[in-house]
């Protein structure tokens, strides 16, 4: 169960976490950055009968999943332009600075609004489901899940290394997918 990306999984790796851009934003030191950066438009196109309209974000995360990256703390709902949130953290530990899973549920906002957050975007498939591969400047992997044409979920992850960062969030997007509607 891994993201077939149209280059492959080494695509995953490479592309979606490049950090050739300088000046790379960092979290401040001792503080783990927020996992959900804002790779949607404002506003979406779909009305209120999406199938994910009352799916709670926490939902997706369990924090004994990721227990090969450390120790984290219990699910933090949140709120975003156009998304229902959901954060989980680990502090940072041996030199690095922390890292966050975020899974931004999208109910009026689809695969097409996704934006832009300047490297491109990789379309693909994750177990059968389009998605998204929306590389960040900084150490971010972002995967987008389509649930319906307008209507998406969002596996942000956010680190002090990007391959680490590309690794959690092909874990977390395989977590997170089977628990989606299909559409």
């Amino acid at each position: 169960m891994r993201m077939i990306v149209v280059a492959g999984v080494a695509l995953l790796s490479i592309a979606g976490c490049s950090t050739k851009e300088p000046g790379t934003a960092q979290p401040s030191p001792g503080a783990p950055a927020t996992a959900v950066s804002p790779s949607a438009s404002p506003s979406g196109t779909a009305g209120s009968d999406s199938p994910i309209s009352s799916l709670d974000p926490c939902s997706l995360l369990d924090p004994a999943a990721f227990t090969e990256f450390g120790t984290f703390g219990s699910p933090t709902p949140d709120t975003k332009p156009g998304a229902r949130v959901c954060n989980l953290f680990r502090p940072p530990a041996s030199g690095d600075q922390g890292l966050a899973i975020g899974v931004a549920v999208r109910d009026k906002q689809g695969l097409a609004d996704a934006n832009d957050q300047g490297a491109g975007k990789t379309e693909g498939s994750f177990n059968g489901r389009k998605a998204l591969l929306i590389p960040d400047p900084g150490p971010h992997c972002v995967i987008a899940l389509e649930v319906t044409a307008h209507s998406r979920v969002d596996v942000v992850i956010t680190g002090s290394d990007p391959q680490q960062s590309c690794k959690v969030a092909d874990k977390a997007a395989n977590i997170v997918e089977p628990k989606l509607p299909k559409a």
